[in-house]
C-alpha cells in the first residue's frame, strides 16, 4: 500500500490522501466530521485500503481544501469525486462518513450511484443540532485556537457567523433517506449527547435501502475513536 496526495479542481480545489493498494477493483471515500480533516479517519483508511482504493478527503472549508463549510455543496462534491474514482479504475465506490461526514454521505448516496453507505454517529439535521449559538461559538473558538490536526488545518472557513447561517439552512438526512437504495450500515452510541440515538433510529426507519442495519454500541459521539476495532471488524468481516 502507498499513500499519495490527491487534488481535484472545480468551483473550489479539493484535497486529500489516496490510500492505494497494489491491486483494487473498488473504492471508498472517507468523510470526516465537522472540524476534522483527512487525518481523522486514518486508522480506518489504512485497514480498509487492503483491497480497495480509499480516498480520505479534506471536505470543503476543512484542512487544505478550499471553499466554505456548506453541507449541500459538500454533497455535490461527491459527484465529481465519484467520477474521478471511476477514472482511476474503480468499478464501484462506497461511502464512509462520521458525524457531519455521515450526513454528507447520506445526501450523496441519495443523489449519486454508490455501492454502500456506512455512517458513524451521523448528523441528522444541522438546523436542530446547531441551535445553541453560544455553544457553537465556544466550540469554534476552541477549534480556531488549536486549528490543526496532523499538521493540517481543521477549518479554513473562519467566517463563524456565515458558517452558522449556512448550517441553519442545511438539508437534513430525513429529507433524503427514503431515496437511498444502496446497503446502509449505521453505528451509533447509546450515550451520544450530540446526535441522540432516537434521531439515528428515525433515519434508519426512513431509509429506503432494502438492506439496512443500525448497530447500537455502548458509547458517546466519539465511537469513531473508542470503538475502532468493533467498527472495523464489521466492515472487514473480521
Amino acid at each position: 500500500m502507498r499513500e499519495e496526495s490527491w487534488s481535484l479542481a472545480g468551483d473550489c480545489v479539493l484535497r486529500g490522501t489516496l490510500y492505494v493498494p497494489d491491486e483494487y477493483a473498488t473504492a471508498m471515500i472517507a468523510l470526516h466530521g465537522f472540524t476534522g480533516n483527512r487525518h481523522s479517519l486514518k486508522s480506518y483508511c489504512r485497514v480498509l485500503c487492503q483491497d480497495k482504493l480509499v480516498l480520505a478527503l479534506d471536505q470543503r472549508g476543512h484542512g487544505e481544501s478550499e471553499g466554505k463549510v456548506d453541507i449541500a455543496a459538500m454533497a455535490r462534491d461527491i459527484g465529481r469525486i465519484l467520477d474521478d474514482m471511476r477514472e482511476r479504475g474503480a468499478s464501484s465506490v462506497a461511502l464512509l462518513g462520521h458525524s457531519m461526514g455521515g450526513l454528507v454521505a447520506t445526501i450523496a448516496a441519495a443523489e449519486f450511484p454508490v455501492s454502500s453507505l456506512t455512517v458513524i454517529s451521523a448528523a441528522v439535521d444541522p438546523k436542530a443540532e446547531r441551535d445553541d449559538r453560544a455553544k457553537d461559538r465556544a466550540l469554534l473558538g476552541k477549534v480556531l485556537s488549536q486549528n490543526t490536526l496532523g499538521g493540517i488545518p481543521r477549518l479554513n472557513d473562519l467566517d463563524v457567523e456565515g458558517m452558522m447561517a449556512r448550517f441553519a439552512h442545511a438539508p437534513g438526512a430525513l429529507d433524503y433517506a427514503q431515496r437511498v437504495r444502496c446497503p446502509y450500515l449505521s453505528f451509533h452510541g447509546t450515550r451520544d449527547d450530540i446526535i441522540p440515538l432516537w434521531a439515528a433510529q428515525r433515519v434508519y426507519d426512513a431509509m429506503g435501502s432494502g438492506t439496512k442495519e443500525l448497530v447500537v454500541l455502548d458509547g458517546t459521539h466519539d465511537l469513531w475513536v473508542t470503538h475502532v476495532s468493533d467498527i472495523l471488524s464489521r466492515l472487514t468481516g473480521g
